[in-house]
């Protein structure tokens, strides 16, 4: 055999391979470790009951969801409930289960069921939503909703989501289409890269290149002001939650600080996030609603470790979820609220 079939026939095993690669992959994706499915079950939207997750984007994550669609373990019966709403930073799928803060609370109190209620993308809006399908299911004691800066203006009112708030007429809607994609290439991207996460990395950073010249959302913050009509939808917002879930809950607030800017750790918040955080916690506290405020916690932790709540060996650290340490603290202070607060919970 000369050595020019030989490389054609080297060039076909090479081409073959990549094909059949491509196939497991795609296959994978779709039919096994398919993560984003949505569905519209008796707590609302979730992931398929008892689909298996299989997560790699920021740290790692892989486990069977439950019964409901949500990241927990098998639940005792006859247990009081207590409620975990959140977006992906409850949700939790950076890291195992058993280290994320829902879980490591309900080691503390094992003879409550705590429910990690948390999906990504939720806002707002679909706390205001959801708020009464736990009661249906569950005999609940208390609720806590965790939320960012963004769930109060910027996300909840985004009209390609499930569930928003139209600022127009004040109200929340949900959209009728659970398993809408943007477009064909989100679709593929997001599927393949379940499976094999170069292809999702890859698809995003693609993305970024043609959106460089955008403005950042820290530039964004740093120029903008609290508006009047931000404010008025924050009041909305806030007095909503208090109807639905009465004294029988709090808001767990999740901090952007400490994060990495120019190559430096960064403690200090732009002028907007100061002054939305000082609106929101003084409406908290004229609606008489309990908040759990992350920033003093996290600014402390770093400090003492040089260790941020933020960042995975896979990711840069101190950019995009909290991770096991972040975990951890929010657990303590949700800990600490929950033993001052226990005999009101056990009364009811």
């Amino acid at each position: 055999m000369d050595s020019n079939n030989k490389f054609k026939i080297i060039k076909k095993i090479i081409i073959s391979t990549f094909f059949c690669l491509c196939c497991f992959f795609l296959l994978v994706s779709l039919f096994v470790a398919y993560k984003r499915k949505s569905n519209d079950g008796v707590l609302g939207r979730s992931k398929p009951p008892n689909s298996f997750v299989v997560d790699s984007g920021e740290g790692y994550f892989i486990g069977r969801m439950d019964k409901y669609g949500f990241n927990n373990d098998k639940m005792e019966d006859n247990f009081p409930y207590i409620i975990f709403s959140g977006d992906s930073y409850t949700e939790a799928f950076q890291l195992s289960r058993s280290k994320n803060y829902v879980s490591l609370i309900n080691k503390v109190f094992p003879q409550y069921n705590c429910f990690n209620y948390g999906n990504s993308g939720n806002s707002i809006a679909d706390y205001i939503y959801n708020s009464q399908f736990p009661y249906k299911e569950f005999n609940v004691v208390f609720n806590f909703i965790q939320v960012t800066q963004n769930d109060f203006i910027i996300d909840s009112q985004r009209e390609d989501k499930l569930i928003y708030l139209d600022k127009i007429d004040m109200t929340i809607k949900a959209r009728q289409n659970i398993n809408s994609y943007d477009n064909t290439a989100e679709f593929i991207a997001s599927k393949m890269g379940v499976a094999y996460p170069f292809i999702g990395y890859t698809y995003k950073k693609i993305l970024q290149y043609f959106e460089k010249n955008k403005v950042s959302a820290t530039q964004a913050y740093a120029e903008k002001i609290l508006t009047d009509e931000e404010k008025n939808i924050l009041i909305w917002e806030l007095t909503a939650l208090k109807e639905k879930y009465g004294d029988n809950f709090a808001i767990i607030y999740v901090s952007s600080l400490p994060s990495i800017s120019s190559k430096r750790v960064n403690m200090e918040k732009s002028k907007y996030t100061e002054e939305f955080e000082n609106y929101l916690f003084s409406k908290c506290e004229e609606l008489d609603i309990d908040i759990i405020d992350t920033n003093n916690a996290f600014i402390d932790f770093y400090n003492e470790t040089n260790q941020l709540p933020r960042g995975f060996n896979n990711t840069k650290p101190g950019s995009g979820h909290i991770n096991e340490y972040g975990h951890k603290i929010i657990s303590e202070l949700v800990v600490e609220y929950l033993n001052d607060k226990m005999g009101v919970i056990d009364n009811k």
